[in-house]
């Protein structure tokens, strides 16, 4: 296992100061769930930490979903059979359901046309056929299921809707409601935030910031993860993690951070990023 040294530079426009911390992390289980030569992402835990999901790829758009389950050796890293190919997908706190996001070509050169699915795990362990989420959530993706089985996702709006960070509540049916725009401080205009990772009380959230201008990136800052804490009703502006941009992140039960970077997963400590992420 090797380590990287990671020299963050962030800067608080509001009063134009410049910190400078080093943050040490390395790649997170090489040889086991991340493999040299073939790319990963998409990770997302149960609430014990015992089960992981994850994609590997060497095509960004057809991605190959992975389940990794603890034993006493170490894990036990198998494909998961119930769709070839994906674009993300997050299992619940439980490990009972699966989301998912496709995004494929109905023939060659077209279009890419999205699709938001679930499955729910049977009896016998195996999982069930997909079910197609509802119209309002068809282009959703990058979804986490919170402890109350809340879905926190995202969506690219168009045609100047919000896009960002929305929630959708689980119905009794096992089915979600309509999608509901966050926080206009999660996802501050003209940002693309996304990839939402949410604590056990649903007080705390990191989520990655991207597509800014230079100038953008001034007002709101560096793109990157950002953690924001909610008070009472309201969230808070957030603040960047001294870590490299990431498109995706989780957090395991055991104070570790999981990031998405250079074709890896890596792992860098809580408490070195300043977070007490369930107090």
């Amino acid at each position: 296992m090797y380590r990287l040294l990671y020299i963050a530079f962030i800067t608080f426009s509001a009063v134009n100061v410049y910190a400078q911390d080093v943050v040490e992390f390395e790649v997170f289980e090489p040889g086991v769930i991340s493999l040299e030569g073939i790319s990963e992402g998409s990770p997302d835990v149960t609430a014990d930490g015992n089960t992981l999901v994850f994609t590997r790829y060497q095509s960004y758009g057809d991605k190959v979903p992975y389940i990794a389950e603890r034993t006493e050796s170490g894990w036990d890293v198998r494909q998961l059979t119930f769709t070839d190919t994906l674009y993300n997908l997050a299992i619940s706190p439980d490990g009972q359901r699966i989301v998912y996001k496709t995004r494929n070509r109905p023939s060659p050169g077209a279009d890419r046309v999205n699709n938001a699915f679930r499955v729910d795990r049977n009896a016998d362990g195996s999982w069930s056929d997909p079910v197609e989420m509802q119209p309002a959530l068809k282009n959703a993706g990058y979804f986490r299921i919170a402890n109350d089985g809340t879905l926190y996702l995202f969506i690219n709006a168009s045609d100047g809707e919000p896009r960002g960070i929305f929630t959708s509540e689980l119905n009794s049916d096992g089915s979600y409601s309509d999608p509901v725009w966050l926080s206009d401080a999660v996802s501050p205009y003209p940002s693309v935030t996304y990839s939402p990772v949410i604590n056990h009380d649903e007080t705390k959230i990191i989520v990655n910031r991207a597509g800014l201008s230079e100038e953008e990136e001034q007002k709101l800052g560096e793109r990157g993860l950002y953690i924001h804490q909610k008070y009472g009703f309201q969230w808070d502006t957030g603040r960047r993690l001294n870590l490299p941009y990431s498109w995706y992140a989780e957090v395991l039960p055991d104070g570790r951070l999981i990031f998405v970077e250079n074709g890896d997963l890596y792992e860098a400590s809580l408490e070195e990023l300043g977070i007490n992420w369930n107090e």
